[in-house]
């Protein structure tokens, strides 16, 4: 591994991170020297494991739609969690949202990134990227797991922690009504 400095590249190690989980009756808790006895707190056994997902946004009724970049519509960020990223994508106004969701699909994310998506063939990366609605706040989050090169430390491309994955996805084209294609290209601010 080598740095972007000039002159000859000089080999670093490269550490990895190795986290297990322990019983916590196998640690003590020390507060000034003292062993701390903590109290339990007995769990209910009874969860509920139905999940509850949000609906999708409304469908697109406008017949004419046309290109718009991504970054015109949306603000994006993205980082890592281990060996997965995450890339929040928040729309500017709350009716950009159903335009962002039906076109920046989990295949359109995953074609976008998949020369970084572990796996053989496309439908194999497609497995990887998972789509989360956020209609609260006009937003929509990706999980693309196993993704980084190991992530983190244990990583030895250039973003090792995802931070560009959004940046990447801010060029990709948004199918948006005329309409709303006129309104931001009268806007100069944006993107």
């Amino acid at each position: 591994m080598s740095g972007f400095q000039g002159g000859r590249a000089r080999p670093s190690p490269v550490i990895r991170l190795f986290s297990f989980e322990i019983p916590k009756s196998f640690v003590n808790t020390y507060i000034d020297g003292q062993i701390f006895e903590d109290s339990q707190v007995e769990q209910s056994q009874q969860s509920n494991k139905q999940k509850v997902l949000p609906d999708a946004p409304p469908k697109i009724k406008d017949k004419l739609l046309v290109p718009l970049k991504l970054k015109k519509l949306a603000y994006a960020r993205s980082g890592d969690k281990g060996n997965s990223a995450n890339i929040g994508i928040i729309c500017r106004q709350p009716e950009y949202l159903s335009y962002v969701y039906y076109s920046l699909t989990e295949r359109a994310v995953m074609e976008r990134l998949s020369h970084f998506i572990s796996g053989d063939s496309l439908e194999e990366k497609l497995k990887h990227v998972s789509r989360f609605l956020l209609p609260g706040i006009s937003a929509i989050n990706f999980l693309i797991t196993d993704v980084l090169g190991g992530g983190g430390i244990a990583s030895i491309r250039n973003d090792a922690q995802g931070k560009g994955f959004a940046q990447l996805l801010l060029d990709s084209p948004i199918m948006v009504s005329q309409w709303i294609a006129d309104e931001i290209d009268g806007n100069e601010d944006i993107g």
